[in-house]
């Protein structure tokens, strides 16, 4: 149970932060070492590549593949989740201070049941993180920031994330079309239907972060798609505690996402879509969806 609660607390942050996969024997990464973690769809009048992404990771994740790289030349567009570019930051702190802080008076400890709030005090002191810092903090907006820091603090940054690192550039060079919106993102995570919950997998995962995110990049550099809905989805969709969970994050955002790719392939251009690599696998994953709407899907290898 307890490995349980670790896979799925990366699947919980992973639509704003990274993925993963199971480590593959030595046959299979063999069999995989061709792939990259992109997909090419095309229609009688466009082709879409949709790339599955790391939102933040390690600088030695790089250099891309040849493939993602020549992919992304071809394309006339970049299309990703947000475009932190056009951010209103005034408008986001102002949601963020609204949905993820109490007010001056109120702090967590009033919101959560006892053993959760002394999981937490656990956790703070041992990661040497004081109290009062994020007492005013809602759940949801504290379970996302203590992810955030731990995984700063374990060399995972987000200017080393995939997303950024098409942003820097197609600025100035490509269009560049976004998904969602900045309150969209803002509101699934603090607007959650039960961040008692979420933050209790949250500070469960945590300890084990490190072994986490080695897992997940691995499954990304393989191109590993079964391994990475194996590990992030697969094992949860029939426990009624985390399927809501799953239905938001993911299932629900999916639909609307396909929805928006479809929108592109009825165009003449070649565009290039980054979305967070859990999005795509799976039998509702976006991968899947555009198949099952007969567009021609095909993964490409390193080259």
């Amino acid at each position: 149970m307890i490995r349980k609660k670790h896979a799925f607390r990366r699947a919980v942050f992973l639509p704003l932060i990274l993925f993963i996969s199971m480590i593959a024997g030595s046959m299979q990464a063999e069999a995989l070492e061709t792939k990259s973690f992109i997909w090419e769809v095309t229609s009688d009048t466009a082709t879409v590549f949709v790339m599955g992404s790391i939102h933040a990771a390690r600088p030695d994740m790089y250099p891309l593949s040849p493939a993602i790289e020549g992919a992304f030349n071809k394309s006339s567009c970049l299309v990703v989740e947000v475009n932190p570019f056009t951010i209103d930051e005034k408008k986001m702190q102002a949601i963020i201070e609204k949905k993820g802080y109490y007010p001056a008076n109120d702090q967590i400890g009033n919101h959560i049941q006892t053993p959760l709030y002394h999981d937490l005090t656990t956790y703070l002191q041992q990661a040497g993180i004081p109290l009062e810092r994020v007492s005013r903090m809602r759940p949801g907006f504290l379970s996302f920031s203590l992810t955030a820091a731990h995984m700063i603090k374990l060399g995972y940054l987000p200017e080393n994330g995939v997303d950024l690192y098409f942003l820097k550039k197609a600025k100035d060079r490509k269009q560049i079309l976004a998904l969602e919106t900045m309150e969209e993102q803002l509101n699934l995570l603090l607007d959650m239907p039960d961040e008692n919950l979420y933050l209790k997998y949250t500070l469960s995962d945590l300890e084990n972060a490190g072994q986490i995110l080695q897992v997940m990049t691995s499954a990304w550099l393989n191109g590993d798609a079964q391994g990475m809905y194996d590990s992030v989805i697969g094992p949860y969709v029939t426990d009624p505690e985390m399927r809501p969970l799953l239905d938001r994050l993911f299932f629900q955002r999916n639909l609307k996402m396909t929805a928006k790719i479809k929108g592109l392939l009825k165009t003449g251009l070649t565009s290039f879509v980054v979305v967070g690599a859990g999005h795509l696998v799976g039998e509702k994953g976006i991968v899947e969806l555009l198949k099952q709407d007969h567009y021609k899907v095909r993964q490409l290898g390193k080259n």
